[in-house]
């Protein structure tokens, strides 16, 4: 029998076990809850996921005969956590490659499930298993998944918009996700689309199922609705942005814009609690099992140290990789586009504030012009070494951007590379359609690495395996980024496009060192 002091740092140890466990995924995606708003309500998760874990502690079952882990146990949860550390190193310097970041979180919830089955067996795992599953609700979606969910919405709501419009009389035509007024365009973004209160609702709705102890089947019919109420609200959101619009043009639109979405968050609340209400009609009161040992633990002691220390040696393991790997005395290769200002019909373009919070960039231009019958757009963005530039250069890309913007994506001509004097840059092709005419977009993605590798050029490959994993073991972090986009209309085929590319870009490409 355990003495009471003992019982204490014994239970203290599984906790912090648990928390420097989870504080290695953490390390990563906090990156998205501080500069996404659409994961914003990932700070409050892991406050939300304790909460659940105390209540269920006062309902926990009795132990089943498994209670002290065998070392077979031990030493594959011991070798899981090992496991992290080439994961850690890697998202370091790729924070977009949220594959690689799923993949992380789902080990720590194998590690996690399997030292609750070890301390308790399955009685215990499958009841302290949910405030765990919850957490991974603060884990940013697949891009893929995240973008057809977002692209789709966004059509959705906008057609439906218009169509209900329409119905009213008032003049709107629809542009992909831009619906224009006779006072200007509207964007239909991912705040109006829904699909920030869309993940924000699947959090309330994992709670309130929680607080009422639903079954299973009910929170997943639950789930759903609390999904279909959300798109309603947001869709009355852009339905009354747009008419705002369609009246007073689009300062007006802005004096509305967060006000409205505080509201649609707040009814769809309410309307998720009433629902919860009904749904918990009938349900049985959650009883506590009796003749529960008082000296209770999460998960056994040896094991909370085992999985305390090898995951604050991989938090530790991690930093140390860079620190060796560190680069003082080489300099980086940067290059810079100076703006043909020559040109004929050159501008430059104002970038609206909402676009520069979003990207965060620390210098950008805007600029277009016509050569050879053809009109250019380019976009140059940099930023400075920071923890999250790798995040942040992420955010404009070419099948989002101009996606968005009503443009259809017909082909990915792939990775390509172009030489400008001694260097390499890779870049990637994509063709466009626009009003049925095509559009051919150029997309290069420079890190400014330490030239102490020839593998430069593979290093500033994003695109592949290979670049993402050379750049970890490079052990190169926090670079400085840039990116351009070039979009040519007017060309009459992609060879003509590409032909202009390069030898425009030799001409406003200048190298430095």
């Amino acid at each position: 029998m355990l003495n009471l002091g003992s019982l204490k740092i014994n239970r203290a140890i599984g906790v912090s076990s648990f928390l420097i466990l989870w504080a290695v995924l953490f390390s990563i995606i906090h990156i998205f809850w501080e500069k996404n708003p659409q994961y914003g309500y990932g700070w409050s998760v892991p406050f939300i996921a304790a909460y659940f874990l105390l209540q269920r502690w006062q309902t926990r079952p009795v132990r089943s005969a498994i209670s002290v882990p065998s070392k077979i146990q031990k030493t594959l949860i011991l070798a899981l956590v090992a496991a992290l550390i080439p994961f850690k190193v890697i998202l370091e310097v790729n924070l977009d490659w949220r594959l690689v970041i799923w993949m992380t979180a789902l080990l720590v919830l194998t590690i996690t499930c399997l030292a609750l089955f070890a301390s308790g067996g399955k009685p215990w795992l499958f009841h302290f298993c949910f405030p765990f599953l919850f957490l991974l609700v603060s884990v940013p979606w697949l891009n893929s998944f995240e973008t057809a969910v977002t692209q789709n919405l966004m059509r959705w709501v906008a057609w439906l918009t218009v169509e209900f419009l329409g119905l009213m009389q008032i003049p709107v035509i629809q542009h992909g996700n831009l619906i224009e007024t006779s006072l200007g365009v509207v964007g239909v973004n991912e705040a109006c689309s829904g699909i920030r209160s869309l993940q924000s609702t699947v959090m309330v709705a994992l709670f309130l199922g929680e607080i009422y102890a639903f079954s299973f089947g009910r929170r997943v019919l639950f789930l759903g609705a609390g999904a279909f109420i959300s798109f309603l609200c947001n869709l009355g959101r852009a339905l009354f942005l747009t008419y705002v619009a369609s009246q007073g043009g689009g300062q007006r639109v802005e004096k509305y814009h967060d006000s409205a979405g505080l509201i649609v968050f707040v009814i769809t609340t309410i309307l998720l609690w009433l629902l919860a209400k009904w749904f918990s009609r009938g349900s049985p009161p959650v009883s506590s099992p009796k003749n529960r040992p008082e000296e209770d633990m999460l998960i056994h002691p040896s094991l909370g140290l085992t999985i305390l220390i090898s995951s604050s040696l991989v938090l530790c393991c991690s930093q140390l990789w860079f620190w060796v790997n560190r680069v003082e005395s080489a300099s980086a290769l940067e290059w810079k586009v100076e703006p043909p200002t020559q040109a004929l019909n050159y501008k430059e373009i104002p970038i609206i504030p909402e676009v520069k919070e979003m990207l965060a960039f620390d210098s950008g231009i805007c600029m277009d012009w016509d050569q050879n019958q053809t009109h250019w757009t380019l976009f140059f963005f940099r930023w400075n070494p920071q923890e999250d530039v790798a995040y942040l250069v992420k955010d404009h890309r070419p099948e989002i951007c101009l996606t968005a913007s009503g443009s259809k994506l017909k082909s990915d001509l792939g990775l390509r590379t172009m030489n400008l004097g001694s260097l390499q840059i890779p870049y990637r092709a994509y063709v466009f359609e626009h009003s049925q005419k095509p559009i051919y977009v150029y997309y290069f993605l420079w890190r400014g690495l330490k030239l102490n590798d020839l593998t430069v050029m593979h290093l500033n490959n994003e695109y592949s395996l290979r670049g993402r994993l050379k750049l970890a073991l490079a052990g190169q972090r926090n670079q400085v980024q840039q990116v351009v986009e070039i979009v040519l209309q007017g060309s009459a085929t992609e060879d003509l496009a590409r032909k202009d590319l390069e030898e425009t870009l030799t001409k406003i490409v200048k190298i430095e060192r």
